[in-house]
């Protein structure tokens, strides 16, 4: 007969766990690979972008590189590598069209960024997500024109709302300036939330993934507060290796 007393060591332990392995890395609770992974990205795209040499080759090689990403683990389904490197290919493409972006800013907003061409992207963005019900991920869609169309379609959504209806946004550059904290706790923080909101039919998962995001970014600014205020070392902040 199970006693209150192992029902409560036994939920101390169901909480205990998970954060344990943020610190320790080991079993399903493993979340710092990211930080390493990016590492790793940031390196080869560097190559990337040295060998491109100009923003149009680099947007070409980024198209090049999608198409590799597709053939290697939907085609050929690659066997998984340490750090994530499967996906270095998605992430140095996504990367790519970001500095792409930026080398024609101006032109490029002077010309898409007007709301009823962002519409039409939004239509087709949230469109082909109900028709071939994918789901988003970072290392790309199965789909091969989704694996395109989705990602751009997106991108300019999302810089549009982002420089058109919430720039300067407190809460967004507070998340932005402690996205490794995030990432690392929000596993623990999506368990809770996700019993939440189970219960809610699947017609509106959409928004509950929206309200889901929310209140994970409301929960998460707690315990990002108290490691920025008490020991920011844990994030490479607050001391120097030689001084």
């Amino acid at each position: 007969m199970v006693s209150l007393k192992d029902i409560e060591n036994h939920g101390i332990i169901a909480l205990l766990e998970p954060l344990k392995g943020v610190f320790y890395q080991y079993g399903e609770h493993q979340t710092l690979w990211f930080i390493a992974s990016l590492y790793v990205y940031s390196l080869v795209f560097h190559f990337v972008d040295v060998l491109s040499k100009s923003p149009k080759r680099l947007l070409a090689y980024s198209f090049l590189l999608i198409v590799l990403n597709q053939i290697l683990i939907y085609v050929l389904e690659c066997p998984m590598l340490p750090w994530k490197m499967n996906y270095c290919m998605w992430a140095c493409a996504i990367m790519g069209i970001g500095k792409v972006y930026r080398s024609y800013e101006k032109e490029i907003d002077l010309k898409i960024m007007r709301w009823y061409i962002v519409l039409g992207f939004f239509i087709l963005y949230f469109g082909l997500l109900w028709l071939t019900k994918d789901s988003i991920v970072f290392w790309g869609c199965t789909n091969w024109a989704n694996a395109i169309l989705i990602l751009f379609s997106g991108l300019v959504c999302m810089i549009y709302v982002s420089k058109r209806i919430i720039v300067n946004n407190k809460v967004l550059l507070y998340i932005g300036s402690n996205t490794l904290v995030y990432f690392a706790l929000h596993r623990q923080v999506l368990h809770v939330v996700e019993k939440l909101f189970e219960k809610l039919p699947v017609v509106a998962s959409v928004w509950i993934n929206l309200l889901e995001v929310l209140l994970i970014a409301l929960l998460l600014a707690i315990p990002t507060f108290l490691i920025n205020k008490f020991i920011p070392q844990v994030t490479g902040k607050g001391w120097k290796l030689w001084r």
